[in-house]
């Protein structure tokens, strides 16, 4: 059943019948039965959403007798736009050994795409095919071919998102050398990662996990498994000890940032500007009742951005804690997909505003957080000269803005209030309060 806000929304988008139904687990979940699927439960996990243009929504999907759910995506066009809808018709030929065949509602411009099907991620439906799995590992992994047929190819997937990428552990028998992690991308994107995971190298404390294989046809990159206690884990330890860890973490950074990269894309400020601009809009379309605030929120911002000296380091472009692993003294940072060259700041205010998104939703208390703030920020110093606290505090508030519509993305039932409690804590840093100091939780006051 649909909240308030999203029944609002669903009203004003007439342009994309399907909406209500893609917003609605108990819709979708009636919708695959009538068409013969044999679902008990499903639940939606994520979303990407452009008003009148398209949504896309990952649901997993409980059948009985399947020890696992599995997972399928829908999206809605226009319909206009039914066009599109034929490409999702097609695509159950690439993939014959699919529990569930795609679906397409053309009266609501819908497509139903139960994984591994995927339109824009060919390949992942041939690394999931047993029959096509060895001849795929042999061209990523170069591979002998007795080698890949003589040991039991498995594959886990780790993550998932539609239309977008997809991360997979793989192993090859029961040898521990033989594990490696696969990522397959879109076109543009496996360009982006594959430039990015060439140059990047590991220091004295900062550990990167090397490109070991990758394949232009299938648009994957394959890099050894690593082990190490994720950061998310350490950070809920004693408070000493999240502090201790996060300096270490702060100098593997500070490591990163002194690599001279020209190869990697720029990111000037002026660009990030930019990007929050176009983010309002969207914003406003989501919480009309909001739009004063977002407005004059982006403007601070972008202004600040845009005034700020410019300067040029290697960045990791998505830095927060569900990318870094611990191992004894060295830490790995994953996934440089985003990489850039940029303003240092853009990696620690990321990191920063991770830690209030965290603890906003009762992940991370206070204290650890302050405790990881001062960390991480301690030890980055220790690596050169750190950012000042007014431009730690305009990337801070930066990269909270655009994790606005993240509540929302991830189908929080309180989605609006959530929004605005982060809206709250953007107008606090921008007024001056220290940055990982004091924020309410979610359920705490109105955020006004």
């Amino acid at each position: 059943m649909l909240c308030a806000a999203d029944l609002a929304l669903v009203e004003r988008d007439r342009q994309l019948p399907g909406l209500a139904t893609l917003l609605d687990d108990d819709a979708m979940l009636a919708r695959l039965r009538s068409a013969g699927y044999a679902a008990a439960a499903i639940a939606s996990t994520y979303l990407r959403y452009k008003p009148h243009t398209n949504c896309l929504v990952a649901y997993t999907v409980t059948s009985p007798g399947q020890h696992q759910p599995c997972c399928l995506y829908g999206k809605a066009y226009p319909l206009d736009r039914v066009e599109k809808l034929a490409k999702y018709q097609r695509m159950g030929q690439r993939a014959r050994d699919s529990h569930l065949p795609p679906m397409v509602v053309d009266a609501l411009g819908l497509a139903i795409a139960p994984f591994p099907l995927d339109r824009e991620l060919r390949s992942v439906a041939q690394l999931l095919n047993s029959a096509t799995r060895p001849k795929v590992c042999r061209k990523l992994l170069a591979l002998e071919p007795d080698e890949a047929i003589a040991g039991e190819i498995s594959l886990t997937t780790l993550n998932y998102k539609p239309e977008r990428r997809y991360v997979g552990g793989l192993n090859v028998g029961a040898d521990p050398s033989q594990r490696w992690v696969v990522k397959a991308y879109t076109q543009d994107d496996y360009d982006t990662a594959r430039r990015n995971s060439r140059d990047i190298c590991s220091g004295e404390v900062l550990a990167v996990a090397p490109l070991l294989g990758r394949s232009h046809r299938y648009q994957m990159l394959a890099f050894p498994w690593v082990e190490g206690q994720p950061l998310e884990t350490a950070m809920q330890g004693d408070i000493s000890t999240v502090h201790s860890t996060l300096q270490r973490v702060g100098v593997a950074l500070g490591e990163l940032h002194q690599q001279r990269l020209k190869r990697l894309q720029p990111m000037s400020c002026a660009a990030e500007a930019l990007d929050v601009m176009e983010l309002v809009s969207d914003l406003c379309y989501l919480q009309p009742s909001l739009a004063g605030r977002f407005k004059s929120l982006s403007r601070a911002i972008a202004e600040g951005l845009v005034h700020l000296p410019q300067q040029w380091h290697s960045t990791h472009g998505d830095f927060k804690p569900d990318q870094v692993l611990v191992k004894g003294d060295r830490i790995t940072l994953l996934d440089f997909d985003r990489a850039a060259r940029a303003h240092p700041a853009r990696d620690l205010g990321s990191f920063l505003a991770q830690l209030d998104y965290q603890h906003l939703g009762g992940c991370l208390d206070d204290p650890r957080r302050r405790a990881a703030a001062a960390g991480l920020l301690q030890g980055y110093a220790t690596q050169g000269t750190a950012p000042d606290p007014d431009t730690l505090r305009l990337y801070t508030a930066l990269h909270l803005f655009k994790l606005l519509p993240e509540p929302f993305r991830y189908r929080a039932p309180d989605w609006p209030t959530r929004m605005e409690k982060l809206l709250h804590r953007i107008e606090g840093i921008l007024q001056r309060e220290e940055v990982g100091g004091r924020c309410e939780g979610w359920g705490v006051g109105s955020g006004e």
